[in-house]
């Protein structure tokens, strides 16, 4: 059985992209977002890991697994879901469709009007460290996991 995993309109139309404190741009929501409701989805080009490793800018690139990526640079895509930031204090957490191919954003607690909306990056540590500027009082100081 197929099932197919909608982002309701209620909340397509109610998330704004405003100026965050966090970094540039962010994600906000106008309306309440229960928890566990999924409220985006990461959209853009899938790509073999390999073809994204080649981009020279790599900033909207989502690692879906080994093999496949997400460009979902949002002035390309209109994927709205790109200007999520990160905090390592989040409200949301990013989940997969059952073929792993799609990527979407759920509250992990409930959200309230005028919330940045923010998931934790989980970039995996190579070495080089990203600093963070989420400014959440158990912010681990850079987006890598340790």
């Amino acid at each position: 059985m197929n099932y197919e995993i909608q982002v309701p309109e209620r909340y397509l139309k109610e998330i704004l992209i405003k100026n965050s404190d966090i970094h540039g741009s962010g994600l906000f929501t106008n309306i309440p977002i229960p928890q566990s409701t999924i409220f985006a989805e990461y959209r853009g080009k899938i790509l073999s890991s390999e073809e994204a490793e080649k981009r020279d800018d790599q900033t909207y690139i989502f690692i879906l697994n080994d093999s496949l990526c997400i460009d979902g640079d949002p002035h390309k895509y209109n994927n709205v879901a790109g200007y999520l930031n990160h905090s390592c204090n989040p409200n949301c957490e990013c989940v997969f469709d059952w073929d792993g191919e799609r990527v979407f954003f759920v509250a992990l607690r409930d959200i309230m009007p005028g919330e940045e909306l923010t998931y934790d990056y989980c970039f995996p540590d190579y070495g080089e460290k990203t600093p963070c500027t989420c400014g959440s009082s158990n912010c681990r100081g850079f987006l890598e996991r340790p």
